[in-house]
């Protein structure tokens, strides 16, 4: 058995137990509520008995509601062109290997150019 399974078993079991409790409860505070014609009293204890009943619904149902995936896509406006680089002192074609790489040597000059992507509009 996975351990994905034995966690849905497990709220599964308590989404069970909770439904139960909230029936009893819901009952309960209905009985409280028809006998308060002879104790005033018991008016109170069947409200309180049908809150948390509808209370313990509430997180039971809370449980088993899954939220919607988020998915994010985005698409270029035009064709996209790759840009080549080119060196602002000498203008040779500058070489970058690695994508992450934020500055690059010119290998005909040797000058040190950093690379700031702006935006085109």
């Amino acid at each position: 058995m996975s351990k994905g399974s034995g966690s849905s078993t497990s709220l599964r079991f308590l989404l069970i137990v909770g439904v139960l409790a909230a029936v009893v409860l819901g009952f309960l505070g209905v009985m409280y509520i028809l006998a308060a014609v002879y104790a005033p009293t018991r008016l109170v204890t069947g409200i309180v008995l049908i809150g948390l009943a509808l209370v313990i619904s509430a997180l039971a149902y809370r449980g088993t509601v899954k939220p919607k995936p988020i998915v994010v896509s985005w698409s270029a406006s035009g064709p996209i062109k790759p840009e080549e680089l080119k060196c602002p002192s000498c203008g040779a074609p500058l070489k970058v290997e690695d994508p992450r790489t934020t500055r690059v040597t010119c290998s005909y000059c040797g000058k040190t150019v950093e690379i700031v992507e702006e935006p085109k509009w």
